[in-house]
């Protein structure tokens, strides 16, 4: 019996982290799907799907939309998000996906775990 195949799990975390796609990652080392997950799942990433927020946001004004481009950018998933948030997963996905307008409280939350901060101040013209 041959002896069980070794990845390199270190390389392969790094490299996910990084932003490599599951697709680049299976090509590069040579590993199943499964042994990508599996690999990223017990390094503790919680989700490793890439590009989970994706466009286009049904939130009508422009402050929002770019926050969520700014995620989707950022390759942040909704698992991430919702771990710096608070906020649940499905919170979060049923705001952007079914185009339920967020509050103000979790459009604030959601700016400071991208490492914006939001500002409100009086129009010139006002």
């Amino acid at each position: 019996m041959p002896p069980p195949r070794r990845y390199p799990h270190d390389e392969i975390v790094r490299a996910h982290l990084a932003g490599a796609t599951r697709q680049a990652l299976r090509e590069t080392y040579g590993v199943s799907a499964e042994t990508v997950r599996k690999i990223i799942r017990k390094a503790g990433i919680k989700s490793w799907r890439e590009g989970d927020i994706k466009p286009p946001y049904r939130a009508c004004h422009p402050v929002i939309d770019q926050l969520f481009r700014a995620a989707h950018e950022q390759r942040w998933s909704y698992h991430r998000l919702a771990d710096r948030t608070g906020v649940s997963r499905t919170a979060l996905a049923s705001r952007i996906r079914q185009g339920r307008q967020p509050g103000l409280l979790l459009v604030v939350y959601v700016a400071e775990a991208l490492g914006y901060e939001l500002v409100l101040r009086k129009k010139d013209n006002a």
